[in-house]
């Protein structure tokens, strides 16, 4: 069912989650001067450098393709709901590993400043909340039908 509005907010939070990993989430000045900026792919977009974007890039990755199954699993409500509080926890997650990473970078003596897209991440989680939260309500309604009968 691509007209609820549980799929619209998920088609949301994976096109927030597809901004923060193409745009840059913090610009980083070296000591010596040198500029660049940080996506969830790394110093330079392709390459990754640490083993922090390694794992960012995976998690990504792997948060993408689970908001692809919770749009594509409509037919069972609970399973839906379930893969959705997965999904939260993981985004909870990617965004704490990319503040940590942030504050490794700062720690070492690199300065940064974060761009708007750092928070996509928690606000792709609020998204998937807000279908989650539309799936229970899609669930109790039917529930309530059967009742009835």
């Amino acid at each position: 069912m691509i007209q609820r509005i549980q799929t619209i907010s998920i088609l949301l939070a994976l096109a927030f989650l597809a901004a923060s990993c193409f745009a840059p989430v913090a610009a980083l000045v070296s000591l010596n001067g040198q500029v660049s900026a940080v996506n969830l792919f790394g110093l330079n977009p392709g390459k990754a450098e640490t083993p922090f974007h390694i794992a960012l890039m995976i998690l990504s990755g792997f948060i993408a393709i689970i908001d692809l199954i919770i749009i594509f699993s409509y037919k069972n409500r609970k399973k839906q709901m379930n893969i959705c509080m997965i999904n939260i926890i993981l985004l909870v997650c990617l965004n704490l590993l990319l503040f940590y990473q942030l504050w490794h970078l700062k720690k070492i003596g690199i300065v940064e400043s974060y761009q708007v897209t750092a928070v996509f991440p928690l606000l792709s989680a609020v998204l998937t909340y807000l279908a989650y939260r539309g799936i229970k309500k899609d669930d109790n309604l039917v529930h309530s039908y059967e009742r009835l009968r």
